[in-house]
């Protein structure tokens, strides 16, 4: 509690405002990536990669698919879809941490990742080639 209290005095000092966010604290997280992208009448998931093995905060290795049960895998690609749906971007790629079956967001990006031929050859899906089309303002051609 004590540490609440100090967090608070200090957002309060230069702002005159002592609110704040509280995180979950995850013990042993996964660190997952997934990729997903607007496409006609939706969006779809683009699959995902476990990149828990790090040194230093950077991702050494990344294991294509990842291991997770497929419900968790269903949940996770939905909720990282939705924006797309909504028109927030066309493609994102979202890091999340997954621990005892519950993820929460780490990171929402919306460019390309030096990863993404992984992805292609996962989903079979040319992620530069279909940039094109929708930089015209055309409709991307896979449907998903």
């Amino acid at each position: 509690m004590l540490a609440l209290s100090t967090a608070g005095n200090e957002a309060k000092s230069p702002s005159a405002d002592a609110s704040g966010l509280s995180e979950n604290i995850c013990q042993k997280p996964r660190q997952i990536e997934i990729g997903a992208r607007r496409c006609r009448g939706g969006a779809i998931h683009l699959g995902e990669r476990d990149c828990s093995l790090q040194r230093r905060h950077q991702k050494v290795w990344g294991k294509a698919v990842a291991v997770l049960a497929a419900a968790a895998r269903a949940k996770i690609g939905a909720t990282c879809a939705k924006p797309c749906r909504h028109g927030i971007s066309w493609r994102r790629h979202d890091r999340v941490s997954v621990e005892d079956g519950e993820f929460y967001f780490i990171e929402m990006i919306r460019a390309s990742r030096v990863e993404h031929p992984v992805t292609e050859m996962i989903t079979d899906i040319d992620l530069v080639l279909e940039q094109i089309p929708y930089a015209a303002g055309r409709t991307a051609r896979h449907a998903g």
